[in-house]
């Protein structure tokens, strides 16, 4: 009978850590809605290439032959990195990605979006909101070649490139965004090592702040646009996430991954502006720095002399002056004095 009841209770401890870890696993859901969260916190640790759950990413306007298909996306580390490829190198737009359910935005709403990226030769992207409702509808459509929805028109974010430029930018929907510093001449050829290195990853940020967006590359402020309400408002005010490619070369894939969306701001507070961005309202100027110098073994030849003041019995003081070897004779004399005190000490204990 024990080992009847020894082996049900295995099988059972089993089954539950099978479920434990097919949760774990499969888990896509939001940490905590907007309203319950307190600002910095975590709302959603996103996921890639999930078919269930609050976000379930697909493939959009990609009107060439070849682009869709298995070998566009490859999802791994749990649907916490992607790699999106072009297989047709056809000079033309892939998108991938979709809304997140439960997150929307609104005047009164602000996000950090932050994620690593791997930006291809020529150009890659992306998005932070996605069709609203009957506006997603009137958007869907297949064309004979393949995905043709036109999602990719009212969606907002940013895009850079190596070639020709080598820059990144503000974007809408494959058309570059005008903004208060887009392509800043002076700004932006600050950022030309930290986006043009082929297959390097980097820390990129959106801050989205009602119907705004700043971007910022390795904690640097680089842009921030300001978007027509009526541009996103009922029309494309759900929260999304997803990436564009255009020409790339073979195999070359876009990699995103350990993408956070928080709610609050998380990242402007801490965040390098170069001048250009004075007009910002988060905005903080750069203070000058001094180099820090190692620590060295005091130089005793032509130290100057350093006063000293000994007060007398009677509170009387007398100020002298004693050079670098008698500063030091004096200070060897006050460690003998005080190790012969502590051996008189032990002695008397003893």
């Amino acid at each position: 009978m024990k080992r009847i009841l020894s082996a049900i209770m295995t099988i059972i401890m089993l089954a539950s850590m099978f479920c434990f870890l097919l949760t774990e696993t499969s888990a896509n859901t939001l940490n905590s809605t907007y309203e319950e969260a307190k600002d910095g916190d975590l709302l959603y640790e996103l996921k890639f290439g999930q078919t269930s759950g609050v976000y379930v990413p697909t493939q959009f306007h990609a009107p060439t032959v070849g682009d869709l298909g298995g070998e566009s996306v490859v999802v791994t580390d749990n649907g916490r990195t992607l790699a999106f490829f072009k297989p047709s190198l056809a000079s033309s737009a892939s998108y991938y990605g979709g809304n997140i359910e439960g997150l929307k935005m609104g005047a009164d709403k602000k996000y950090t979006i932050t994620m690593r990226i791997s930006l291809p030769p020529n150009r890659g992207g992306v998005y932070f909101n996605f069709p609203t409702g009957n506006r997603k509808a009137a958007l869907t459509g297949v064309s004979a070649k393949g995905n043709d929805n036109k999602y990719h028109t009212v969606i907002y974010g940013f895009y850079g490139r190596f070639d020709p430029e080598g820059d990144i930018g503000s974007m809408k929907g494959g058309g570059r965004v005008a903004g208060t510093y887009k392509f800043d001449v002076d700004g932006y050829k600050q950022f030309d090592e930290i986006i043009v290195e082929e297959g390097r990853f980097r820390d990129v940020a959106i801050l989205v702040e009602g119907y705004s967006y700043a971007i910022f590359v390795e904690g640097k402020f680089l842009d921030v646009i300001s978007i027509p309400e009526e541009n996103i408002n009922g029309i494309a005010d759900d929260l999304g996430f997803s990436v564009y490619l255009y020409h790339v070369k073979k195999n070359t894939p876009m990699v995103v991954k350990d993408v956070n969306i928080y709610k609050g701001d998380i990242i402007s507070a801490n965040a390098s502006y170069p001048s250009y961005a004075k007009n910002y309202e988060h905005y903080v100027e750069e203070k000058a720095t001094t180099e820090e110098t190692t620590a060295e073994a005091p130089d005793v030849t032509g130290c100057p002399d350093i006063e000293t003041t000994v007060t007398g019995t009677e509170g009387s003081s007398n100020t002298a002056s004693e050079g670098c070897a008698s500063a030091v004779t004096s200070g060897l004399t006050l460690i003998a004095l005080v190790s012969l005190a502590g051996v008189a000490v032990k002695k008397k204990q003893k």
